[in-house]
């Protein structure tokens, strides 16, 4: 979980990352696909659900992660919201 926060704290520092449209490029090794796979791993238990703790200890580190896209069984793509965009995670 550390190892996802700094990184995340890392894209959001790293001034020639930029969003587009809202979210955020997974282009020339920028850490942003690095992050998007560890969330995946962290945030989504074995079973496919969400993993509300960490999903909690992100919010207290102020990240939102929140749905982008759902249907009747759950979440099918995951948003983390860093100051210049949207990470999503899946």
């Amino acid at each position: 979980m550390e190892g996802l926060i700094e990184l995340l704290h890392k894209i959001d520092d790293d001034d020639t990352i930029t969003a587009r449209y809202g979210f955020m490029p997974e282009i020339n090794n920028n850490g942003v696909r690095n992050a998007s796979i560890l969330a995946a791993k962290i945030l989504i238990t074995d079973e496919g659900d969400c993993n509300w703790r960490n999903i909690e200890l992100l919010k207290l580190e102020g990240f939102a992660v929140f749905p982008i896209e759902k249907d009747v069984f759950g979440w099918l793509v995951g948003g983390i919201q860093l100051r210049k965009g949207i990470i999503t995670f899946c």
